[in-house]
């Protein structure tokens, strides 16, 4: 298994390549626009959890979470899971400049 890190990791194992990104959890100054609740729908968003999955680890209906990315969406002008993780990318980026 071989691995470099920068920032997330890259890994193989056989003939399969694989890579984690890092993404720091949205914070009320990287995400003013959001809020405390829509942040917490995001960490679980950007770590890849379903709908059902985030709504059963907040103690919330599925449907509460569709509302809230919903307006995660709408807020930040995205359209999609990948283009929010994206955006995080990119803002993560950018503050580390």
């Amino acid at each position: 298994m071989e691995a470099r890190m920068a920032n997330g990791a890259r890994f193989k194992i056989g003939d399969e390549e694989f890579a984690c990104i890092a993404i720091d959890a949205p914070s009320d100054r990287d995400y003013p626009e959001l809020t405390s609740e829509e942040r917490a729908v995001c960490v679980h968003i950007l770590a890849g959890l379903s709908t059902v999955e985030i709504a059963e680890a907040r103690g919330v209906s599925p449907k509460t979470i569709e509302n809230q990315t919903t307006s995660i969406f709408r807020k930040l002008g995205v359209f999609s899971r990948s283009e929010l993780v994206v955006l995080a990318l990119e803002r993560g980026r950018r503050r580390a400049d």
